[in-house]
């Protein structure tokens, strides 16, 4: 439903430092469409926004910011998942209306689009690596 740019993020990771990355949501339906992001990721994420409409034809910027960590991860790198689910709604929803039970497809007769963008922290190496 959405085209979602990109599908494959490289974070340069720092310790005690904010990072973030944006993601861009196309709808080049003729239909609004509902999103909502979320992590299945431990580590702390905050998303900006993560919900909303996007109204047909036009594209939305979505900003993911990976709090602060006071140690790094082990291994040479880490891969969060992030899932943005996507379905069509009427013009008169707006973002306020959106709610998880939305993307729920169980005896529904509406399509939910579920599209993975992966984060991959890239560690500074150690000596020895």
């Amino acid at each position: 439903m959405l085209g979602i740019e990109p599908l494959q993020v490289h974070l340069p990771f720092e310790l005690n430092k904010l990072v973030s990355f944006t993601i861009q949501l196309a709808n080049n339906t003729y239909y609004n469409i509902a999103f909502r992001v979320f992590t299945t990721s431990l580590r702390p994420y905050f998303t900006s926004p993560s919900k909303g409409i996007i109204k047909r034809q036009t594209k939305f910027n979505v900003t993911i910011t990976l709090q602060a960590q006071k140690k790094a991860p082990l291994g040479n790198n880490c891969k969060d998942e992030f899932i943005v689910q996507s379905t069509r709604v009427k013009g008169s929803v707006t973002a306020l209306d959106v709610t998880a039970d939305m993307f729920n497809e169980e005896g529904r007769v509406k399509v939910v689009d579920n599209v993975t963008v992966m984060v991959v922290l890239d560690l500074p190496q150690t000596p020895g690596d």
